[in-house]
């Protein structure tokens, strides 16, 4: 008990002064993203993102949109060797906190959280598996919603660019393929103003 006060303690006395020493390098700064990557699902993403400071040193908000293309075994009525094609499109709201504050120029740490909103379209849309005629009915497209954790590490090229790898875990509801899926990626960072 008294090890986990003592973690406890460190923790919040960290978080408070990184907040309230944050140098902020991105304030009154928008930020646009393009990422691309790979799934936990043997596939790929690309990600087109917008960032914002909110008026809080550290705090910037997140939005971002994805689309991902997958495999997935999704029933037991389909064959093994019959892995689906599957695709996402999500848009991911985020609030993220930014720690540059630690003297690592011109590397910086970013940790997010927040919502996803999506569409599941299974088989590209097709209710019959493409090398059988077996027809399922759990092949069906259908709304997704879940949480997204995730981390950004970005190295300063210029000024307003900089080289971010992002780290990402969903937490889906409402797919056919599974609750958990991992996205890593890599992608550039354009501070706009």
């Amino acid at each position: 008990m008294k090890k986990i006060f003592t973690i406890l303690s460190l923790t919040c006395s960290c978080l408070y002064l990184s907040t309230a020493m944050a140098q902020n390098r991105y304030r009154d700064q928008n930020i646009a993203v393009g990422m691309g990557g790979i799934t936990g699902k043997k596939g790929y993403f690309i990600s087109l993102g917008y960032q914002q400071i909110v008026g809080f040193q550290g705090w910037n908000i997140k939005l971002d949109g994805i689309y991902a293309n997958q495999y997935a075994k999704i029933s037991n009525d389909i064959p093994l060797e019959s892995k689906l094609p599957m695709q996402h499109y999500m848009i991911l709201p985020s609030a993220l906190y930014t720690f540059d504050q630690w003297g690592l120029d011109p590397f910086y740490f970013n940790l997010y959280g927040g919502a996803m909103l999506g569409y599941e379209v299974l088989n590209n849309g097709k209710k019959v598996l493409t090398n059988s005629n077996l027809e399922s009915e759990n092949i069906k497209n259908s709304f997704i919603y879940g949480i997204s954790l995730g981390t950004i590490i970005e190295a300063e090229l210029t000024r307003n660019l900089t080289l971010g790898v992002d780290a990402r875990q969903l937490y889906r509801r409402g797919s056919k393929a599974g609750e958990f899926t991992f996205y890593l990626g890599a992608g550039i960072r354009y501070y706009i103003n």
